[in-house]
């Protein structure tokens, strides 16, 4: 029987092989497609908000605001944007002619690759004001609106 010589190009080899099988796993799992919600709806202003602030595109953003909303641009300004965020629809419920609820997750890395991830749920109310849905409250992801918080 001959004995089979394990020099560094066959450890370079191992390597590069369990490299790309990472690779390729992380290339399956992370291709999540968006599904753009039905226009008009509490959802669909949901999304659009949170693909603006996303993009960085802040007074926009902010154009979702409700009237009565103390939040503002500035408030979006000052917010940590955490760009590698998922969000997932949970469950949306029109509570009367004029309001509805917005249930979502957000997802997020609990730090360096293939760590765990921990999951936040948030709520957007919103009012109909002239027939358009806009958002009351503090949406996420800000947590303060209104000034700096003292």
């Amino acid at each position: 029987m001959r004995k089979v010589n394990k020099g560094p190009n066959f450890y370079l080899a191992i390597l590069i092989a369990v490299v790309s099988v990472v690779a390729l796993i992380l290339a399956i799992t992370s291709s999540n497609s968006v599904k753009t919600m039905k226009s008009g709806t509490p959802e669909a202003v949901v999304q659009q908000y949170l693909q603006k602030v996303n993009e960085g595109r802040n007074e926009e953003a902010a154009s979702y605001f409700s009237k009565g909303n103390k939040c503002t641009v500035d408030d979006i300004d000052r917010a940590y944007i955490d760009n590698n965020a998922q969000v997932t629809l949970d469950k949306s419920v029109i509570t009367s002619t004029n309001s509805a609820i917005v249930y979502v997750s957000i997802q997020r890395n609990n730090g360096p690759l293939l760590a765990d991830t921990y999951t936040e749920p948030q709520t957007f109310r919103l009012n109909r004001e002239n027939g358009l849905w806009k958002i009351a409250g503090i949406p996420w992801p800000l947590y303060y609106c209104g000034g700096e918080p003292k």
